[in-house]
């Protein structure tokens, strides 16, 4: 997922400074990358809950409810 969303915004990227002439610096980039990640990510649900997983979540600032209450 984050190699898919890295390289779609990049190709955005590449096409608006090819096509409108604006662009934007690297950090702003990859905070959207990271917040479509996060959103991607928080619609998920009845993921398996584990130590792992559980802190991906909080890496990722995702809420616990994607977990599944079995």
């Amino acid at each position: 997922m984050v190699l898919t969303a890295s390289l779609y915004h990049i190709w955005l990227e590449r096409n608006k400074r090819v096509f409108q002439g604006s662009q934007r610096d690297a950090l702003s980039l990859v905070s959207v990358v990271k917040a479509n990640i996060r959103s991607c990510l928080s619609l998920w649900r009845k993921v398996k809950c584990s130590a792992r997983n559980q802190s991906l979540c909080a890496m990722w600032n995702i809420s616990e409810a994607i977990f599944s209450t079995v």
